[in-house]
């Protein structure tokens, strides 16, 4: 009982806190509305992930090992020899990051509102949320007065299926969705300026789940700040171009230790590539093979990601439910396929775009190149897909009216993030 009350009690936290902050130029009859509505999705996506686990997986999900695990780390939650308080726990990389961090969190959260698996589920999926609004909230700071486009993407970002379904359970899925959200919104920041602090924290989050997402996220940061580096080339600006190309390699070469690739030759990474894809192909899933490694294996590890599973390979219930999904969104896309060439030609005027292009690139590219199971790939392009969404969103520009994202008096949104070329 004290576990479901705490979890209401976060739910009217996150009504009270995030729908103003995300949604304030709305009406308040509509923001309650959206905001309600964004909520109660959160709560049916982790009855219908429950249902997945315990009925159609018969408890075989990582989320009931995560749940044993932390109820045994809840248990010792008081003693000093508890893993984070150990100092030697920081320094053995294979004792804290990936499903250690999950079963410890998961531990943290038992020893608060008690070893309800529904109550967790429901937890982990406002954390997604959360990471949800933060990337509202960066397209809101992005889109300046226009705040009917920021409105429209937040209905989008909050709705779309996959984005409130698989996230809602317990696992990795919705604590690197918030990382990424925190990044997005640290690294946009406001008034011109990202807020490193804030980036730095959502760096360690994610090498805490996933350090080759947290590789990612880093280097996408490069590449954003050496894109939007040449208007105005100042001092700070060239001292934090440094820094963090210097943190992107650094977190790439982090992310190899973290994974026992000791050898950073190419012949050690292609060995290790191969391990990796080769673990994936398992199961009734399996797409048969990962793409090659160079430029011919991209544009299949594309298709794979973002295409399929096609229609007649959903087998099950879960792969309809992504096969329609998709078929929805490139329905979408092709309705704005017009806005193709203006978005190809100013996506880099938007400091967001700057962020989110390369993320969504480099981010196909790494788990298109080693996942060769559907199953695995719905789950993990997960995290991405908002910025697939944002593409989405700047489709809908037909022609310029100005590069910077503010309305004008003249220019009156049609679409739903028309700011983006604005």
């Amino acid at each position: 009982m004290l576990g479901s009350l705490i979890v209401f009690g976060a739910l009217s936290v996150l009504l009270l806190a995030l729908g103003p902050a995300v949604l304030r130029r709305s009406r308040p009859e509509i923001a309650t509305k959206i905001l309600l509505s964004a909520l109660a999705l959160r709560i049916v996506g982790s009855l219908g992930r429950y249902f997945m686990v315990a009925v159609l997986y018969d408890g075989r999900g990582d989320a009931y090992a995560y749940l044993n695990a932390g109820r045994v780390y809840a248990s010792i939650l008081g003693l000093v020899e508890w893993g984070p308080l150990n100092p030697s726990y920081w320094t053995d990389q294979s004792r804290w990051w990936s499903t250690e961090f999950v079963e410890h969190l998961t531990g943290v959260l038992i020893a608060i509102v008690g070893p309800r698996i529904h109550s967790l589920f429901l937890i982990y999926s406002c954390i997604a949320f959360a990471g949800l609004c933060l990337i509202a909230k960066a397209f809101q700071n992005e889109a300046g007065e226009d705040h009917i486009a920021s409105h429209d993407f937040t209905r989008f970002l909050w709705f779309w299926p996959s984005l409130w379904f698989w996230p809602s359970s317990i696992g990795k899925e919705a604590i690197i969705i918030f990382s990424i959200g925190l990044a997005t919104y640290a690294y946009r920041g406001r008034g011109g300026r990202p807020r490193w602090a804030l980036f730095a924290v959502a760096l360690f989050l994610c090498y805490a789940i996933r350090p080759h997402v947290a590789a990612v996220v880093a280097l996408s940061a490069a590449v954003a700040h050496w894109l939007g580096a040449f208007d105005r080339l100042t001092g700070r600006r060239i001292l934090e171009l440094i820094a963090i190309s210097v943190g992107g390699i650094y977190m790439l070469i982090a992310m190899n230790r973290a994974f026992g690739l000791d050898d950073l030759s190419v012949d050690g990474m292609i060995e290790f590539y191969e391990f990796s894809a080769g673990q994936t192909l398992q199961g009734g899933s399996s797409v048969g093979g990962v793409p090659a490694l160079g430029f011919l294996g991209l544009p299949i590890a594309f298709v794979n990601i973002w295409m399929r599973p096609f229609p007649w390979e959903a087998h099950n219930v879960a792969a309809l439910f992504s096969a329609v999904e998709l078929v929805v969104f490139w329905t979408l896309v092709w309705q704005r396929r017009r806005g193709l060439r203006y978005f190809l030609g100013n996506w880099r005027k938007s400091r967001l775009l700057c962020f989110a292009v390369p993320l969504f690139l480099a981010y196909t590219i790494a788990i298109g190149l080693t996942f060769g199971n559907l199953g695995i790939i719905a789950r993990q392009r997960t995290p991405i897909f908002p910025f697939f969404l944002m593409i989405l969103a700047a489709l809908s520009v037909k022609a310029p009216v100005r590069p910077i994202l503010r309305r004008t008096a003249r220019a009156k949104p049609e679409t739903v993030a028309a700011a983006l070329a604005r």
